[in-house]
């Protein structure tokens, strides 16, 4: 209780999940809705470990198809990422351990940089695009079908940012309620959880 003449210290809010954790990790079925639509101005910041798949692994994004309208994120089991972008598709090598990556199009949106053990970055040609496709996480939309695959197991994601143009409109932390996985949004407020009818999210230790 404060005392006389000060003011009152508002309540802590309660938050809508019981922990947050280190990491979420998908079984390979599950993946992420953000509601955020694929467009030319969408721009991602993903923190990540990446251990060795057994195959290509969809980290984020959408399009209308291949190399049309898209704004997507791969890792290749070839060792190198894969950055779709509008209507084209460029590589970044990586060879040596995985570990601990950022991967982000935070300063412009065409321009992916790589963050990590091995660094680098790939630019494609400007281009201004919309579609009517969400943009998923642990997937990508490919004209309203999730990609998933058993590969996706190699992702753990720590935490994830999408702005729109400047302005910031997902800022995702992982975090576990009643023993689900979930993202969660600071901007919303809300959970985000496996967008998939089959599959579950499993998480990391509790962060102190």
């Amino acid at each position: 209780m404060a005392n006389v003449g000060e003011a009152p210290i508002p309540p802590t809010p309660v938050l809508p999940y019981d922990a947050e954790v280190e990491y979420l990790q998908s079984d390979g079925n599950a993946y992420i809705d953000t509601g955020v639509k694929t467009t030319s101005d969408v721009r991602v910041v993903v923190s990540l470990n990446m251990s060795e798949p057994n195959g290509n692994v969809p980290i984020y994004g959408g399009r209308v198809a291949a190399n049309n309208k898209s704004n997507a994120l791969f890792y290749y089991k070839a060792n190198n990422w894969s950055w779709r972008y509008g209507n084209e598709e460029k590589t970044i090598a990586h060879s040596g351990t995985l570990g601990d990556f950022i991967t982000s199009n935070k300063t412009t949106a065409r321009t992916m940089v790589i963050s990590g053990a091995k660094s680098g970055s790939v630019s494609c040609t400007a281009a201004t695009f919309t579609t009517d496709y969400n943009m998923y996480i642990f997937s990508s939309n490919n004209g309203g079908t999730a990609i998933t695959t058993a590969n996706s197991a190699a992702m753990k994601i720590k935490s994830v940012e999408m702005y729109d143009g400047s302005t910031l409109v997902r800022n995702y932390i992982s975090v576990r309620k009643n023993g689900v996985g979930y993202l969660y949004d600071k901007v919303s407020g809300q959970l985000f959880g496996n967008a998939n009818s089959t599959g579950a999210f499993t998480y990391g230790n509790d962060k102190t």
